[in-house]
């Protein structure tokens, strides 16, 4: 399933988001782009309504919950697609400015309150049902219910997986510890309304993204002498892919395209995050909403990459393959050769066909084993700590049986498959995400300052993170069914969000993507439907815009 993900479905919803994001970029005539001062201004304003979020606190807000995502997923994009990876993310987060105006301007057309008065329905759904009533209601009815699905599964599950394993990468915390007192701690925190929220993300948001920018940039100016050398690469290699002498693995172009945009554009696109954030906040019209909203991604998607790659290629630590790593052996891919680039990982025609003998936790058959894309250099097999003798049999690269030495004549015998599950497979591996970013700092910090520095990085903007989905879900329930469908839609999100670590990998790389693929459709259909709307706000009358209450 993660080919067919990987080989049809996941660029073909990167086309749709980049053709709509370059589209509506055309439409607006570059508003979200030519605007960014008169942005900055507005954020600043008050609240024209006490109830709601001021403009600041929802930039705050929506700002971290992109910065978690693209803080690990640039450094990894580096390590997977080469330098010009950041390129590609970049470029993502451009065109996602266009996609922030064009759904914070038709949430705030379509918000309202519900309930006590506390909660604010604004949002992709609700705006397309304004639309149409024929058309609108069953697509914003299809939109929410993917929504709800990809909450659970993939805008919760999967940052909540990628969070866990880079804080226990860097502080040496347990992965599901961290992942269940963050989904505890954003419920209660955002439990009232979602100024809740927005107040803990002004507070904390701003201090980590300067602590992260200072030490970003001071690891960088230690070896100043690399920068031109890096910003060359990122740029240069944009256009020609990693080569496998320049870095782990190196890249086709294609591959180099394909991390670097499927990080930018599905991160920042927020596929309805924002529009909530934004839309439902205090702001006097939709145009100015808008343009609030696609100040996000250029801060997050644009200017932090370009920190984070520069950081990490200066420093010089992406190419670095000697880092213990240790996967489960169901998780491994065999190939017979060793594949020139990460782009070939996938390719069915070198994948292994066979059986692999291993003796003493080894084996000296000619194989490659690959965890996702990386190559696990050195390989061995362990059982609970110890050494394990067997033999593992591949077809089309994949485990499809397990044999162990039984009897009194040690004969090997076939057993449980399912064993694969609990036999890791440690070796040699780059490092990745927000690990990676840790010790690029580290040329110039004492000894794990770095990574400790990242890790606590980490688990804040994972906090606000998790709060933006929360109020992303209280917008959609609160919408939809009323407030007892809000309330359940936040409890299951946040337990998806707590046990995530415990996810199969198996399933986490196969199933779980597809929930952000598949709300990928109605999310540009709607965009698509508002965008003349979009394009009209920006000249509204000053006398229609709303006076702040008192």
């Amino acid at each position: 399933m993660s080919e067919v993900l990987n080989s049809y479905a996941l660029p073909v919803a990167l086309a749709l988001l980049g053709l709509a994001g370059a589209y509506l970029m055309v439409r607006l005539l570059f508003l979200p782009l030519r605007s960014v001062r008169e942005g900055i201004a507005c954020a600043r304003e008050p609240s024209t309504d006490d109830r709601l979020a001021a403009p600041w606190g929802a930039l705050c807000l929506t700002t971290g919950a992109t910065a978690a995502g693209v803080l690990s997923g640039t450094a990894t994009a580096v390590v997977l697609g080469g330098p010009g990876a950041v390129f590609w993310v970049m470029l993502g987060g451009l065109l996602s400015m266009a996609l922030r105006y064009v759904e914070a301007s038709q949430a705030w057309h379509s918000r309202r309150f519900v309930g006590d008065g506390d909660r604010m329905s604004a949002g992709v759904a609700a705006g397309l049902r304004a639309l149409s009533v024929k058309a609108g209601r069953p697509l914003g009815f299809v939109y929410a219910a993917l929504a709800l699905l990809a909450a659970v599964a993939g805008l919760g599950a999967l940052p909540a997986r990628q969070l866990g394993q880079d804080v226990e990468a860097s502080l040496g915390l347990p992965a599901v510890a961290v992942t269940a007192l963050v989904a505890i701690a954003a419920l209660i925190l955002s439990w009232r309304s979602s100024r809740d929220a927005t107040r803990i993300a002004r507070a904390v948001v701003p201090v980590a993204m300067a602590v992260l920018g200072l030490a970003l940039v001071i690891a960088s100016v230690r070896h100043a002498g690399r920068i031109p050398g890096a910003i060359g690469r990122i740029f240069g290699q944009a256009f020609e892919g990693g080569s496998p002498s320049a870095g782990f693995l190196g890249a086709f172009l294609g591959e180099t395209i394909r991390q670097g945009l499927g990080r930018g554009l599905f991160t920042s696109s927020s596929l309805g995050i924002a529009a909530s954030c934004h839309g439902g906040s205090g702001t006097a019209t939709a145009h100015r909403a808008g343009l609030v909203a696609s100040l996000e991604p250029l801060v997050a998607s644009v200017l932090l990459p370009l920190f984070v790659g520069i950081a990490v290629l200066t420093s010089r630590t992406w190419s670095s393959a000697d880092h213990a790593t240790s996967v489960p052996l169901a998780d491994v891919r065999a190939f017979s050769t060793e594949p020139a680039s990460a782009a070939e990982l996938t390719g069915s025609d070198i994948a292994l066909d066979g059986i692999i003998r291993v003796r003493e936790g080894q084996s000296y058959d000619r194989f490659t084993l690959t965890a996702g894309t990386q190559i696990v250099g050195e390989p061995r097999f362990e059982l609970g700590g110890e050494p394990w003798d067997g033999a593992v049999k591949f077809v089309k690269g994949r485990v499809r049986g397990l044999m162990e030495l039984r009897g009194t004549r040690k004969a090997l015998e076939d057993v449980d498959p399912g064993k694969a599950e609990r036999i890791m497979v440690t070796g040699d591996g780059p490092l990745f995400g927000i690990p990676l970013v840790g010790v690029a700092m580290e040329v110039v910090l004492p000894f794990r300052v770095g990574r400790w520095i990242g890790g606590a990085i980490a688990l804040v903007l994972g906090l606000v993170a998790a709060l933006a989905l929360l109020v992303f879900l209280d917008s959609l329930g609160s919408g939809i069914a009323g407030l007892p469908a809000s309330i359940g839609a936040r409890i299951l999100v946040a337990v998806a969000f707590a046990l995530a670590p415990l996810v199969p990998s198996a399933l986490a790389k196969d199933v779980l993507p597809w929930s952000l693929v598949l709300l990928v459709v109605p999310y540009v259909a709607a965009l698509a439907i508002h965008a003349s709307r979009a394009s009209a706000d920006e000249d509204e009358p000053a006398a229609r815009r709303p006076r702040k209450k008192r």
